[in-house]
């Protein structure tokens, strides 16, 4: 039993070994960043929830790099989590310096509730030309969410049945460019037919949103001497948060190595875990010798959010002879206090292979 345990052990380490040096080659973050905002809700209403979230990779394989970034901002509300509004800003990276074509599918795309505003697909010669920077944004009407009657007085004998929706101001900022010669120092470049490769190629994109949630509910009664009127009061303000992902993947320098050292070089084991994922170890590691410049990939992710305050509830006004009133009453809907998180960087590691 001893060596069958002993035997599965070995064969775990192997296999773990081997996923070492299978994702050498580049960054896996994986999510960088996961928040949850929750207003404090009526049990009617039971959620209402801003989530944020960015998620993204780049590896070498064969000479090409291939990456994505994906950031996400939703909005949801109701027993159900029903979605009223979201915004996803994402980079799809397909880069080959050694190529010609060297950019065969960098793609950068803004997604507001299942439509795309906006997409583009920049080629290695548009991008040799100029660097893309582009801006847009979109003031949009997010789906309404009706509820059950929610109960405005303590006794329950005034109700009024409402929807939850919101405006949102959403939007992206992108950059791409391509960059050839950029080293302080001369290099040995990847050269076709005499014609120097690009050194990298880099892509950013910062989706935002802010906005207001709204709810929508109105009824006025006219009974004999009374005259009942129920509706909704306050304003509630989204939180406004923004967050930049930017990729960046080409050749740099072999490092300078010692005369007597092989130019292949590794560590025992070529990755270590940390707080955002795996890393290189040994940035010296170079598969080929004659080459004297190496691959290397770069994830950087910097997040902000601040706002989120207000609320929103309903009410109700019982006038007599629709001039004195004799009864009021009122309850709150959703409600949150303000955060305030500073622009900071998340997420910054880069990788040499």
């Amino acid at each position: 039993m001893k060596v069958a345990k002993f035997g599965l052990m070995l064969t775990a380490l192997a296999f773990s070994t081997s996923s070492f040096f299978t994702q050498a080659s580049g960054l896996y973050p994986g999510h960088v960043l996961n928040k949850t905002h929750r207003a404090n809700t009526h049990h009617i209403v039971r959620n209402f929830v801003e989530t944020r979230s960015g998620y993204g990779y780049v590896t070498f394989s064969g000479g090409k790099a291939i990456g994505n970034t994906d950031n996400a901002f939703t909005v949801t509300v109701g027993p159900h989590n029903t979605k009223i509004g979201s915004i996803r800003g994402a980079v799809d990276l397909n880069f080959k310096p050694e190529e010609l074509n060297c950019v065969r599918g960098l793609h950068l795309s803004l997604t507001v509730s299942e439509k795309v505003p906006l997409s583009i697909s920049p080629s290695c010669d548009a991008l040799l030309r100029a660097d893309i920077k582009r801006s847009i944004s979109h003031t949009v009407a997010g789906g309404e969410v009706p509820l059950p009657e929610v109960p405005i007085d303590p006794a329950g004998i005034f109700r009024l049945g409402v929807k939850v929706g919101a405006t949102l101001k959403v939007g992206a900022d992108f950059a791409a460019g391509l960059e050839v010669g950029g080293f302080d120092k001369p290099n040995e470049s990847i050269e076709i037919n005499g014609q120097r490769r690009p050194d990298f190629v880099y892509a950013s994109v910062r989706p935002f949103i802010s906005g207001a949630a709204k709810a929508s509910g109105y009824a006025k009664l006219n009974l004999f001497l009374k005259t009942v009127e129920k509706g909704v009061k306050g304003k509630l303000n989204l939180i406004n948060a923004g967050t930049t992902a930017y990729a960046e993947a080409g050749v740099t320098y072999k490092p300078e190595t010692n005369a007597q050292e092989p130019a292949f070089k590794m560590t025992t084991l070529p990755l270590i875990m940390d707080a955002s994922g795996w890393v290189m170890v040994n940035p010296t590691y170079n598969m080929d010798p004659k080459k004297k410049y190496q691959y290397y990939t770069r994830l950087k992710w910097d997040a902000n959010a601040s706002g989120g305050d207000g609320s929103v509830g309903l009410y109700c006004d019982v006038k007599l002879f629709g001039m004195a009133r004799i009864f009021y009453a009122e309850t709150t809907l959703i409600s949150w206090s303000p955060i305030y998180e500073y622009t900071r960087t998340i997420y910054d590691r880069t990788t040499y292979i």
